[in-house]
């Protein structure tokens, strides 16, 4: 029997082992500069933050973006850092060019979602989906307004020509 040496009730040479299952996770945070575009051919910044909310390092950290119809096409995120330790982030980037179809829809909705593999190579599970909603305000219309008007005669005025007051409606019967 060996002797307990500090009175905590073990022995100075018993092991206690802990087992902390492996709980690999990551978190995406997606924005969008601007958030409001005029025009087909503007273009939009998205940014994604992925952290590693898990207990593992995560390698192989992607960024898939599925755009909603009718935005399109694809655009492929790059990730600068692709190995996290756990809480460590990263910002992946991506640039959208707006279609025609966006201004004609309004708006451009896409969502994104981060993965990747834990360190026996098995799949993570997928991050819960973080949206950014860039809008395209409808294009303003302009209704134009008479001030003046000019009246050209072919003739001199005398007379007998007809007076013509402001705010009055003036009906020619000439053909």
């Amino acid at each position: 029997s060996l002797a307990d040496t500090d009175a905590d009730g073990l022995s100075d040479s018993d092991e206690v082992v802990v087992t902390v299952p492996p709980a690999p996770a990551l978190t995406v945070v997606k924005s969008a500069s601007p958030t409001t575009v005029a025009a087909a051919g503007d273009t939009v910044a998205y940014s994604f933050v992925v952290t590693n909310t898990g207990n593992v390092t995560i390698d192989n950290v992607a960024v898939t973006d599925t755009l909603t119809a009718p935005a399109g096409p694809e655009f492929t995120v790059t990730c600068p850092v692709t190995t996290l330790a756990p809480a460590a982030t990263t910002t992946c980037t991506a640039t959208y060019t707006v279609t025609q179809a966006d201004v004609d829809a309004g708006s451009i909705q896409n969502s994104a979602v981060a993965d990747g593999t834990d360190p026996t190579g098995n799949p993570v599970p997928t991050s819960t989906p973080s949206t950014a909603t860039v809008t395209v305000p409808p294009a303003t219309t302009c209704t134009p307004t008479i001030d003046r008007i000019r009246v050209v005669l072919p003739e001199p005025l005398g007379p007998s020509s007809p007076v013509i007051r402001p705010g009055r409606t003036v009906r020619s019967s000439a053909g």
